[in-house]
């Protein structure tokens, strides 16, 4: 009978990559610094902005698809925004 065990690293492997790295970037002389989720890793980025009434995450759906694709993905919030704020990401 043929192991699971690698069918698990693989899952394990995958939902890893599926979660963002959070950062936070100073911005001299500002009173706040803008936070992000970093995605993915690759020679080339994008970087994600929001429109009014949204936040970093919604972005997600996109930034996995970019991240698949081999790419680094930077997902930012304004410094005007809340770090609490939930948006649904499907919409």
């Amino acid at each position: 009978m043929k192991s699971g065990f690698p069918d698990h690293q693989r899952l394990i492997s995958r939902l890893l990559r599926l979660r963002p790295e959070t950062v936070t970037i100073p911005v001299p002389g500002a009173t706040k610094p803008i936070q992000g989720d970093l995605y993915g890793s690759g020679t080339s980025g994008v970087i994600l902005t929001h429109g009014g009434g949204r936040t970093k995450e919604s972005w997600r759906k996109q930034a996995h698809a970019l991240a698949d694709a081999e790419f680094v993905v930077l997902a930012i919030n304004f410094r005007s925004d809340t770090i609490d704020v939930r948006v649904d990401p499907s919409q």
